[in-house]
């Protein structure tokens, strides 16, 4: 099957008839405002969701839209989502920089930070180490010096416990992290109708 006609015939689903891939018709602006208008998504704004962040043990919650020094957010994140549903729900997380190398270019949009599926509804609910298969190892914010605020965006999927997922990176080099297809990987998995939080810290190397 050609990918390419795939992933557009998927988005024009998702963006255009709104239906989902349980079949119901459901329009998901969260999806569409994520897909068409990337320079100006707010994953705060739009995925509210009281998620806060903790990047070591002593240090205090982060919340949707903190500004953080790049070694603030070197280890990786315990993330506590108290809208957690069910506790024996599912999740995909994944982090990219939309604004790599700067929000100006941004020509090796997305840069992947993180990816780890299999993570349990419990964990998030009761702020327990990140634990699932981790395609894509975690790594901290690194913007160049001098090239404005990045955002730093996480974005969470329900997704059933074992679920093959496709287009995502083969290694965790800075060559596959590069020019990750965010829209190519919510396409092939349908992901519009799955993606149920966010949240975004923003940080700058001066």
């Amino acid at each position: 099957m050609d990918v390419r006609w795939m992933v557009r015939q998927t988005l024009v689903t998702c963006l255009l008839l709104g239906v989902s891939s349980d079949g119901s018709n459901l329009i998901n602006e969260k999806c569409k405002a994520l897909i068409s208008e990337p320079d100006n998504y707010d994953v705060c704004h739009n995925l509210s969701s009281q998620i806060t962040l903790k990047f070591s043990k002593n240090s205090p919650p982060k919340s949707c839209g903190d500004h953080l020094q790049p070694n603030e957010a070197a280890e990786v994140p315990v993330i506590k989502w108290p809208g957690v549903t069910m506790d024996n729900s599912y999740y995909t997380i994944v982090m990219v920089d939309p604004d790599a190398p700067d929000a100006k270019t941004h020509k090796m949009r997305y840069w992947i930070h993180w990816m780890v599926t299999g993570v349990s509804g419990n964990a998030l609910r009761n702020e327990k180490q990140i634990s699932g298969q981790e395609p894509i190892s975690y790594m901290g914010p690194s913007p160049p010096a001098n090239s404005g605020p990045h955002r730093y965006q996480i974005f969470i999927f329900q997704t059933p416990l074992g679920r093959s997922l496709k287009g995502i990176p083969e290694g965790s080099s800075n060559e596959k992290r590069a020019r990750f297809s965010l829209n190519a990987f919510i396409a092939l998995n349908q992901f519009c109708d799955s993606l149920v939080a966010g949240y975004q810290f923003i940080s700058e190397n001066k």
